[in-house]
């Protein structure tokens, strides 16, 4: 198997000026979640799916046994509206943790987004937390400072309380792409580091900035309604859809470490 299979299931869209929106795991599965959620709502469409020598060896069994290999996609939305932005989704199950790997691995996707038309990219993550808290703020990384101003007034913050360091994808695809004249910024918010964690409150906050930023009309009302299932709502409800999500997202049932932003 060569570093990267990728499967495409449908010619190159014909995007005008895109922007690629990351979703991989990381702390709290923010990422995942906010662009799978999107993905879902703006009925996106399956461009590509991509296996890699990177990720973890071993599948995942599905409910009628058949094992599937960890993997990524990407979607893509043409806008409906002069106002909206066409945009590319990246989703996945696993990112690199060797740093190596991670270079290889974030390179590959800024060529691909290139070859896409993409000029702007913009990564998604938590930031460590000791809890997860609702309604957290969302934090901002750029690659060019002209961004500072247009995010503060959608309500990014900018200050000490923000993120010092980006491990993985989330940072590097953002510098790479600085490389080959792409822009682009972080939107991260604090959550549960615990790999089991189900960061809804911080995906919540960051759809909302999305949202603003991309000028498209989409109803967050299905994730928070999640959310009041996950803090208030009855035990049997509630453990029902925490296994839903555990499921969807391919998250581990069992506590593991984890070290990086993303």
């Amino acid at each position: 198997m060569k570093e990267f299979e990728i499967i495409k299931h449908s010619a190159a869209p014909k995007l005008k000026n895109p922007v690629l929106i990351e979703g991989l795991p990381g702390i709290g599965n923010v990422a995942r979640i906010a662009v799978d959620f999107l993905v879902e709502k703006l009925k996106a469409k399956k461009y590509a799916t991509i296996y890699s020598v990177y990720f973890p060896n071993s599948v995942f069994v599905n409910d009628d046994k058949t094992v599937e290999m960890p993997k990524l996609e990407l979607y893509w939305y043409k806008a409906k509206k002069p106002s909206e932005r066409d945009a590319i989704f990246l989703i996945g199950d696993a990112q690199p943790g060797n740093e190596k790997a991670s270079y290889n691995f974030s390179k590959y996707l800024v060529d691909l987004a290139a070859e896409l038309g993409t000029k702007e990219i913009i990564t998604l993550g938590g930031i460590n937390a000791q809890q997860s808290i609702r309604k957290p703020p969302v934090f901002g990384a750029v690659t060019d400072k002209d961004y500072v101003s247009k995010l503060q007034k959608i309500g990014v913050r900018f200050d000490r309380k923000g993120a010092v360091v980006i491990v993985g994808a989330a940072g590097l695809m953002l510098s790479l792409g600085k490389i080959q004249k792409m822009k682009g910024f972080a939107l991260l918010a604090e959550t549960s580091a615990d790999p089991r964690a189900i960061g809804l409150f911080a995906a919540e906050s960051i759809l909302e900035t999305l949202v603003k930023y991309l000028n498209i009309k989409i109803s967050l009302n299905d994730i928070r309604a999640d959310i009041r299932t996950m803090t208030t709502g009855i035990p049997a409800k509630k453990d029902v859809l925490k296994k839903k999500l555990i499921k969807r997202f391919n998250l581990p049932q069992e506590a593991t470490p984890t070290h990086y932003i993303g």
